[in-house]
C-alpha cells in the first residue's frame, strides 16, 4: 500500500468515528432546542431547531456520505479509459491499476473531509449552544475558510496529479 492511500484511508477511518462520535454525543449534550441561528448584534439564538432534528439530519448526511463517495470510487473501475476526459489519456490506461487508486482515494479524500467538517460544525455548534462556554459564533469563523480551503485542495489535487504521467512501475 503506498503511503498516500494509507494516508487517505486512515484519514477516513478517523473522521467516520469522528463524525460518528460527536453525532451520538452532541445528542446527549445539546439541549432539547438548539440555536443553529445568532442574532449578529446581542450572539443569542434566534432560530431554533429540535435536537432529534440535528441529530437526524448529521446522522443521514453522514451515512449518505460514507456509502455514495466509496461507491463511486469503486464504480470508476469499470469506466472505460477511452471515455475518461483526462490528460495523458495513454499513458494513465497502460497504468490503469494507478489511476484506478488515484480516484479512489480522491473520492475517500473527499468523504474525509465531508466527514471532518461536519464534526467540527458539531463541535461548533455544541460549543454555541452550551452555558459554560463563552464564545461567540465570530470565533468559529475559521471553520468556514479551513473548509473552503480543504474543498478546493481536494479538488485540485487530482487534475494536478493527473496532469503528470504515471510513475514507470519496475516489472
Amino acid at each position: 500500500m503506498k503511503k498516500a492511500t494509507f494516508a487517505v484511508r486512515t484519514w477516513r477511518v478517523l473522521s467516520v468515528v469522528f463524525v460518528l462520535v460527536l453525532t451520538l454525543g452532541c445528542y446527549v449534550v445539546f439541549p432539547d432546542d438548539v440555536g443553529v441561528h445568532f442574532d449578529a448584534l446581542t450572539q443569542k439564538p434566534d432560530v431554533f431547531l429540535e435536537k432529534r432534528v440535528i441529530f437526524y439530519v448529521s446522522a443521514a448526511l453522514a451515512l449518505i456520505v460514507n456509502t455514495v463517495f466509496p461507491a463511486v470510487g469503486r464504480l470508476f473501475a469499470s469506466v472505460d479509459s477511452r471515455f475518461l476526459p483526462i490528460p495523458n489519456q495513454q499513458a494513465w490506461a497502460a497504468s490503469r491499476s494507478d489511476l484506478n487508486e488515484h480516484f479512489l482515494n480522491w473520492f475517500l479524500c473527499l468523504n474525509a473531509a465531508v466527514n471532518s467538517i461536519l464534526g467540527l460544525s458539531l463541535l461548533a455548534l455544541v460549543s454555541l449552544n452550551d452555558v459554560q462556554f463563552k464564545f461567540k459564533v465570530i470565533d468559529f469563523r475559521w471553520l468556514f475558510y479551513m473548509a473552503v480551503a480543504i474543498f478546493i485542495t481536494i479538488i485540485l489535487a487530482l487534475p494536478l496529479r493527473l496532469n503528470r504521467a504515471p510513475a514507470l512501475s519496475a516489472d
